[in-house]
């Protein structure tokens, strides 16, 4: 599995709410010959923007190529902040991936047991990752923000308000933080979801970098009414070793 640099905006068209926009970055030859004959191909927001509810999403169009620049139709959704976007914000990255670098078995078991705050689900295909009960949440505002100061200060609408009441969730889209867990060195944590499924859609912040330790925040839009939601999830990570740029060419 691997990521691309992040790809900037090269149009946009829309309203505070939700619009399009075109999106690209520039791959060397390697790269682009590894996207080209991937298993899986797909988009994930930065972390730094989905947290407050904004994400960017396909149109439905297949991502294209000018040379070496991927170029990507995506829609993009504010469902907090509205979010100002402007040319040339850096806002996704795409990633590429291949059934055969899936981490299973003793490996996956090996992993989790060492480095991650939960269990192997029963179906033995990924690790299901402990949720702490401390309380974030999006703060009320009806102002604008730009791409670039949610990138800087991701956590300026964010507040946090002591412990969770898991039978008492009535916001729109509902932030979780994990337990500290640290991934490996050599491998990536791709983000299916949470365990409740049918309630909720895990918005598109999905890739966790190879090393990367602390907590995850995990940006949850309610589907249907969340007041009936009462329980503790799980996230639902499945691992993928990470493609060395030496291994490429």
């Amino acid at each position: 599995m691997l990521c691309t640099p992040d790809l900037e905006i090269l149009e946009v068209d829309g309203g505070d709410y939700a619009g399009m926009a075109l999106l690209g970055v520039g791959v060397r030859s390697d790269v682009k010959r590894y996207l080209e004959c991937a298993d899986g191909v797909g988009l994930t927001t930065r972390s730094k923007l989905s947290r407050n509810g904004s994400y960017f999403t396909p149109s439905g169009r297949e991502p294209g190529w000018l040379g070496r620049t991927l170029m990507a139709d995506v829609e993009y959704h504010n469902l907090g902040v509205k979010v100002v976007y402007r040319l040339g914000d850096k806002v996704a990255r795409a990633y590429a991936l291949k059934g055969e670098e899936r981490i299973l078995g003793e490996e996956l078991h090996r992993i989790v047991n060492d480095t991650m705050p939960g269990i192997v689900s029963p179906s033995g295909m990924e690790a299901m990752i402990d949720i702490s009960d401390e309380c974030i949440g999006l703060a009320t505002t009806d102002g604008k923000a730009s791409a670039e100061e949610l990138l800087g200060d991701p956590d300026r609408f964010i507040r946090r308000d002591g412990r969770r009441n898991w039978n008492a969730l009535g916001e729109r889209i509902t932030l979780l933080l994990t337990e500290p867990l640290a991934m490996p060195t050599d491998a990536y944590g791709l983000i299916l979801g949470t365990t409740w499924q049918g309630q909720t859609a895990h918005i598109a912040s999905t890739v966790v970098d190879p090393g990367w330790q602390g907590r995850l925040v995990l940006e949850v839009a309610t589907h249907g009414d969340p007041t009936t939601i009462n329980e503790k999830p799980r996230l639902l990570l499945a691992f993928y070793r990470a493609t060395p740029s030496e291994s490429l060419g």
